[in-house]
């Protein structure tokens, strides 16, 4: 008997300390944020542009307003490192003396019906020189299509929880379920599936109402200096998908028809894979480096307009 706890003693040392060091690593590895960061990221974007704030006189500066979902917003990321923060930076440092204000009014989940609306009512007012549309392919979706994914999300999710109870003490068991869900999961191809329909007007209710919210708010970005943003979502061989190829070539004709410029982001992320661009391993929005190739991109095609 000695000897048996003698052999098992080592063992259940070395078993621990190695969940120990591998729980390390996973917190290293996806880190937790933290409320302290979320509540602090919420206040500085506040402070950014806060709603009913009344427009002030331009006074010769030049204004430019950043319209669109999370992706100009900029979830996952810093607020200072966001495209349209580095956007303005970089524009001041190529003009110095010149005033560049910088207004954002990206909203998480809007979609081009809501966009449209966010224009009328909250951007019109400020009367900006430049508008700027980060157009990112879910933003055809409908309500209803939104609902039943994230619910189909969560079933699936909750299918691999094999921890449950666990995650909210370690973030070891958190990953172990992620992977889980990541390796034998089929939500690769539900969001295909998903993001096809949005652009195909036989299974998405609400093209006709899109496409015509799309015309509308690219008519009116015409009447001031429109750009338009179109984002890949970061996932692997993205330009031979049919969604893909659907929606730039719908928003390209729409650009074209109403003068607006159109500047596809994919080619500016090639030569690295998608998760190299993204936020965090569990948060596929575009990270600090590809914030940093948007405002390079966009601050060099503005800079090129002869607008300074």
């Amino acid at each position: 008997m000695k000897k048996f706890l003698f052999r098992l003693i080592p063992l259940l040392t070395g078993t621990v300390i190695g969940l120990l060091l591998a729980e390390g690593a996973v917190r290293l590895f996806m880190p937790d944020p933290g409320m302290v960061k979320a509540v602090r990221e919420l206040r500085a974007r506040d402070r950014f542009l806060k709603p009913g704030l009344r427009p002030t006189e331009k006074a010769g500066q030049l204004r430019i307003a950043f319209l669109g979902d999370s992706y100009v917003y900029g979830q996952g990321v810093d607020f200072s490192r966001i495209f349209s923060v580095q956007t303005g930076e970089r524009l001041r440092r190529l003009n110095p003396g010149r005033r560049i204000e910088i207004l954002n009014f990206g909203r998480q989940g809007a979609d081009t019906i809501d966009e449209l609306e966010i224009f009328k009512k909250d951007i019109l007012p400020w009367d900006p020189d430049i508008v700027v549309l980060g157009f990112v392919l879910n933003d055809f979706t409908y309500r209803q299509a939104r609902r039943d994914f994230s619910q189909a999300y969560r079933d699936e999710k909750n299918r691999y929880l094999v921890f449950r109870g666990w995650e909210k003490f370690s973030r070891l068991a958190y990953f172990l379920d992620w992977t889980l869900f990541q390796l034998l999961s089929d939500m690769d191809r539900r969001h295909t599936d998903y993001l096809n329909r949005l652009y195909d007007p036989a299974r998405n209710p609400e093209f006709e109402n899109m496409t015509a919210a799309l015309d509308e708010l690219l008519q009116r970005m015409a009447r001031r200096r429109g750009v338009v943003l179109f984002f890949p979502m970061f996932v692997n061989h993205e330009e031979a998908r049919p969604f893909y190829r659907d929606a730039r070539e719908l928003l390209r004709r729409a650009c074209q028809k109403n003068q607006v410029a159109f500047i596809e982001m994919l080619p500016h992320f090639s030569g690295r894979s998608p998760s190299k661009w993204w936020a965090s391993v569990e948060d596929h929005h575009p990270n600090a480096a590809a914030h940093a190739v948007v405002a390079r991109v966009l601050g060099d095609f503005l800079q090129g307009q002869g607008l300074f």
